[in-house]
């Protein structure tokens, strides 16, 4: 089983969107900067949003339709509203 999930940093006020079979392991990597370099900055993290997928392929695919959405889709989509722009 595979998961698409969204993080978002309160800190640079930006959302990123990834893939994986063990989302908190995963959110721990990344806020203990062991993740993507795209999160190395934005410590901590916070995982707003979690979808499970079937496959690999099928994550993969939702990732990269979740990844042309606007931050203000992204922030509808999950409920965190962006207090700055």
């Amino acid at each position: 089983m595979w998961f698409v999930y969204l993080l978002y940093s309160a800190r640079l006020n930006r959302f990123y969107t990834g893939i994986s079979s063990r989302p908190t392991a995963r959110l721990r990597a990344h806020n203990r900067g062991a993740g993507a370099r795209a999160t190395r900055a934005g410590r901590p993290w916070e995982l707003v949003f979690l979808a499970v997928q079937p496959d690999h392929s099928a994550a993969l695919r939702v990732e990269h339709q979740m990844k042309k959405d606007s931050a203000l889709q992204k922030a509808q989509r999950t409920g965190v509203y962006r207090i700055r722009r």
